[in-house]
């Protein structure tokens, strides 16, 4: 536990700070910020501070990362009944996740199935890149029927096949990295994942509407701002990253390990 307070702990509450300093300094005109209807008032007390940061964080990606000390904390409760129950458990909660949404549900769903993995020995990443062909098509074939379906059924049916794209995306990751493990390219995209994760909330917000105005008086601006976007967000975080990662102090508060 005094492991994951240097590597999560310290970086989630820095990172919430740098946005509520950033989302004062940009002022309540130019952003949509309801959850926290004190926050440019100057009646935000300390107690409202904590809750926001802890219950709905300033920094609203690093949900997971909150989620993931609880998960934590849980770990022997979640052992001992998974030892004895072998797949039950993540397996009803994959059921219970198609009724319920919940970001707090689908943590435990991945935890618990992480312990199950470990236990069992079973290498789930080299699982989707195995069947990564089956993956793609079934998520591909998923997005399809829905834009089929949807106006009659007013219902994502992609949504109940997520498990699909996840396991395209790691197994295309484990394809990637198997392939060329070499490339600087892969390492620097690894260091940087956490800093591109723990900021782009706050670019999302900001970033696309600008975009948007700016090409869509040249192509028909939707789609092309959703890429853009992508494409902006990754490379500022990566010089980002790259900026962080030259100071160890720095690396240490923002990135954790």
């Amino acid at each position: 536990m005094k492991k994951r307070v240097k590597s999560l702990l310290v970086p989630y509450i820095i990172w919430n700070v740098v946005y509520l300093l950033l989302y004062w300094l940009i002022g309540q005109d130019r952003i949509l910020f309801s959850e926290v209807p004190h926050l440019f008032d100057g009646k935000l007390t300390f107690i409202q501070f904590i809750v926001t940061l802890f219950i709905k964080p300033l920094d609203g990606p690093l949900w997971f990362i909150r989620n993931l000390f609880v998960m934590v904390v849980l770990s022997p409760v979640l052992y001992y009944i998974i030892v004895r129950t072998r797949y039950l458990m993540p397996f009803s909660l994959l059921l219970f996740t198609q009724v319920i949404h919940s970001p707090i549900i689908e943590s435990l769903l991945w935890f618990s199935f992480g312990i199950s993995f470990a236990i069992n020995n079973f290498d789930f990443l080299y699982f989707c890149r195995r069947n990564l062909v089956f993956s793609i098509f079934v998520a591909l074939l998923s997005v399809v029927f829905d834009y089929f379906v949807y106006s009659r059924t007013n219902n994502h049916i992609s949504s109940y096949f997520s498990i699909f794209k996840i396991m395209s995306v790691l197994g295309i990751g484990y394809l990637c990295v198997e392939k060329h493990r070499q490339w600087a390219s892969i390492k620097v995209l690894n260091e940087s994942s956490f800093t591109i994760y723990a900021y782009h909330g706050l670019i999302i917000l900001l970033l696309p509407p600008y975009i948007y105005r700016t090409v869509c008086g040249v192509f028909e601006g939707v789609i092309l701002t959703y890429f853009i976007s992508i494409v902006l967000i990754i490379s500022i975080g990566l010089i980002l990253s790259i900026l962080i990662n030259k100071s160890k102090v720095a690396r240490m508060l923002l990135c954790g390990r």
